[in-house]
């Protein structure tokens, strides 16, 4: 994750994963990529920027031409901001490209309580996920709403994880 205020749709994910790695059902190799911005958090920013630049520096040229498949995990604060944001869980293909549409498309039909949307406002996507997408590599981005119950976050969080399990690659 590369936004510091976004951690609870990594926090999700990120225990999903190790959960069914520990029970030794996961059947690919996940890399998580977990930017650490440190210093003060601007309040109205909250880091975003720091953690952008970050992942274009780091995470972008280790994914580049190396995976299969690459979900950008996100939180979001609906219409309270950054951004006005009319969905809250979602996903969306930010380089609209026929394998990362195909694969979106996988997990909207697996996963009812998601949709698609393509906001607006949007930070992230030319500092990551556009150039990986760049590079070949089909791009997702979720979205989780980060004032939701836990227990939904990890309800979506699992139902990710095993819409992707059940992908061919």
């Amino acid at each position: 994750g590369m936004h510091p205020m976004e951690s609870k749709a990594h926090r999700g994910l990120f225990d999903m994963i190790i959960e069914w790695d520990k029970e030794g059902i996961l059947n690919y190799s996940y890399y998580i990529y977990n930017i650490n911005v440190v210093g003060e958090l601007d309040e109205e920013t909250e880091g975003r920027m720091d953690g952008q630049l970050l992942a274009q520096e780091f995470v972008a040229p280790h994914i580049d031409n190396k995976y299969d498949f690459f979900a950008d995990i996100h939180s979001n604060k609906g219409l309270k901001g950054p951004g006005t944001y009319k969905k809250t869980n979602f996903v969306f293909a930010p380089g609209f490209d026929d394998e990362s549409t195909n694969f979106l498309n996988t997990i909207l039909d697996e996963i009812e309580e998601l949709v698609y949307y393509a906001p607006e406002y949007r930070t992230s996507p030319p500092y990551i996920t556009i150039p990986v997408v760049e590079s070949g590599i089909p791009t997702i981005v979720y979205e989780t709403f980060s004032y939701e119950p836990m227990d939904r976050t990890y309800d979506l969080s699992e139902k990710l994880v095993k819409a992707i399990y059940n992908m061919k690659f």
